[in-house]
């Protein structure tokens, strides 16, 4: 009994602690990492990362930039991970969340995602 007790309370603040960093907290972290950057590049690679929802984007942008933890288990508008491929080109202005991507002469904008689903 006392390993099933120990058990559900590590269970607990595993939870806990995945609310408290991404669960409420996953906008400030769009806000402090994503909008602030200015992107005119293109798009080396993507990859899931290991847990959630979550994945990268490899930006060859003056230099190699990463974008970690980007939601890809969203609706259709701020499925920029879903979207892209390497070789596409991204723009996105400082301040903004508003990202396009081209491809073949074709421009599609996304929002990037601010809330897990």
């Amino acid at each position: 009994m006392i390993k099933l007790t120990y058990l559900f309370v590590v269970l607990v603040l595993m939870f806990l602690m995945n609310a408290c960093i991404f669960g409420n907290g996953y906008d400030d972290y769009v806000n402090e990492k994503i909008k602030p950057l200015d992107l005119k590049g293109r798009i080396v690679a993507k990859y899931k990362e290991e847990t959630g929802c979550f994945g990268g984007i490899i930006v060859e942008n003056g230099g190699l930039d990463t974008l970690h933890k980007i939601v890809y288990c969203t609706q259709p508008e701020h499925a920029v991970w879903n979207y892209i491929l390497a070789g596409d080109s991204i723009y996105k202005k400082p301040g903004s969340l508003e990202v396009y991507i081209a491809r073949n002469g074709i421009r599609k904008k996304f929002t990037f995602p601010t809330r897990i689903p």
